[in-house]
């Protein structure tokens, strides 16, 4: 059960944008599995709980979307997969981010911080 102010936040947000796929049986919103749902949730659940919900779309592909922006300089958005993969593209300032979010997600909860405008230490490794 989603307890957090961001697993509510991230819940209303989800459910606002799948409900007309449903509606119309995914025939103009790309349908999203049960697993990318739930692999979703669990991204969300392990972070901190104060930070502000992303913006959430859905991919041709299937794939989740989660999105923060601040302005041109300071976004990260992360594409999950019902194989559990999660990939991830930064911008922040002048320096580019990508990769595959692994565990444990550290480095990528950095990265959302600083964009947030909290500003941790980034990790001198970039992908």
């Amino acid at each position: 059960m989603l307890q957090g102010k961001l697993e509510k936040e991230f819940q209303s947000s989800l459910d606002a944008f799948l409900e007309p796929a449903t509606a119309i049986e995914c025939e103009n919103i790309p349908c999203v599995s049960e697993d990318t749902i739930n692999i979703a949730k669990k991204f969300i659940q392990s972070l901190p709980q104060d930070i502000e919900a992303p913006d959430v779309s859905t991919q041709l592909d299937g794939a989740i979307a989660l999105e923060w922006y601040e302005n041109a300089d300071k976004i990260i958005s992360f594409s999950i997969y019902p194989d559990g993969k999660i990939y991830y593209v930064a911008i922040i300032d002048e320096d580019r981010y990508k990769g595959e979010a692994t565990l444990p997600y550290d480095f990528v909860f950095d990265l959302i911080l600083k964009v947030i405008g909290h500003n941790p230490d980034v990790p001198e490794s970039k992908n």
